[in-house]
């Protein structure tokens, strides 16, 4: 195996490992101070705007580089799973397997990895994609690069006592209402209808973020409703779940407390309370279907062996910690509704809404 040059213990070994590929710019952005992060990879979805940031020092660091040699095999403390995971020590891994659709070709290229800190303060993910991949190649290669960057963010911020929850959240003053529901429920559609009528701030459209004393910080991502996408089979699934993001056309909330929950199902109408231990199982069922799709990923799957040499990296106490912040979030909301309805755009849930604003008001 060739050499990454590993230099003597305390100096840096980042640097010299390759340099970052020029045609892509790198950007910083600063999540509400619990996070700063610098990448110049285009992540999927992408970080709101919202957070955009000058050069600063990051709490995590993605960056695409030129190349990554493999390491020696002196350097290496220990090999698990296939292909290879390679221990080198002081908190760093090497990864590298083959690139999705060129080994269907016989192509021998490898998408490589080297990850460092992942359980510490700062930590650094460098990724060298294969040489001669084609632009849909390299579109597919940044969707699972980002399960594992989007997992790694979900981590970081629980450990800042945040969580970052697949929902919706608009806000009347400083209450907000969330909404949670599978993909394509219609969150999108009908948060895009509650800034339209009853609400006057804009949180989120797809992700949510939670404190376990029921504040919401904004993470104001906005999308066309599905109805809206556009594009064949075949180049949806290139592109796996990427959905373009534009600046929300809304005024933008960037903090306000939980009022009420809403489960968004379709079916015959009708409105159905939950206690706060249902709505907390059916909260962490949903969420986690979302890390779920993000562990689906060769990248993402370096997590859990990189987490079996390095125990600080603590995966088990991830989820319970997790779980508590959404089970403490959803025990602070006033109400938590199951709103079932026919209509794709939810309108008995604007009027449920607009009845809870007047109720709010009084």
């Amino acid at each position: 195996m060739r050499t990454v040059g590993r230099a003597a213990p305390g100096t840096d070994t980042a640097r010299p490992l390759g340099a970052t590929t020029p045609s892509e710019r790198t950007q910083n952005f600063n999540i509400h101070g619990l996070l700063k992060i610098r990448t110049n990879v285009p992540l999927v979805p992408g970080i709101p705007e919202h957070f955009r940031s000058r050069s600063m020092d990051p709490d995590l660091e993605v960056l695409r580089v030129a190349d990554l040699p493999a390491p020696a095999d002196e350097a290496v403390k220990g090999m698990v799973g296939y292909p290879r995971t390679c221990d080198l020590g002081d908190g760093e891994a090497y990864f590298e397997c083959p690139a999705p659709f060129l080994h269907y070709l016989g192509a021998a290229s490898k998408w490589k990895f080297l990850l460092r800190g992942m359980a510490e303060d700062e930590t650094r993910i460098l990724t060298a994609f294969p040489g001669f991949a084609g632009w849909p190649i390299i579109a597919r290669l940044q969707d699972l690069l980002s399960r594992l960057v989007y997992l790694v963010i979900i981590m970081k911020l629980a450990g800042r006592g945040v969580a970052l929850c697949h929902a919706s959240a608009a806000a009347h003053g400083d209450r907000a209402y969330v909404l949670f529901g599978y993909g394509g429920t219609g969150k999108t559609t009908l948060t895009k209808a509650l800034m339209d009528s009853v609400c006057d701030g804009f949180l989120s459209d797809d992700y949510v973020l939670a404190r376990g004393t029921g504040e919401l910080l904004c993470w104001p991502d906005y999308y066309p409703p599905h109805s809206d996408e556009q594009g064949t089979p075949g180049l949806r699934y290139l592109f796996g779940r990427y959905r373009q993001t534009a600046r929300a056309p809304f005024p933008i909330r960037k903090d306000a407390e939980v009022d009420s929950i809403l489960f968004l199902e379709h079916g015959k109408s009708e409105v159905v309370e939950l206690t706060a231990e249902e709505a907390s199982r059916r909260a962490m069922l949903l969420n986690m279907e979302e890390i779920w799709r993000l562990w689906n990923s060769p990248a993402s799957q370096l997590l859990g062996q990189y987490a079996y040499f390095n125990p600080r990296l603590d995966i088990r106490g991830f989820l319970e910690r997790y779980a508590a912040i959404v089970s403490s979030f959803v025990d602070r909301a006033s109400l938590r509704l199951v709103v079932r309805s026919p209509s794709p755009t939810f309108e008995m849930a604007r009027g449920l809404v607009s009845d809870l604003t007047r109720r709010m008001t009084r």
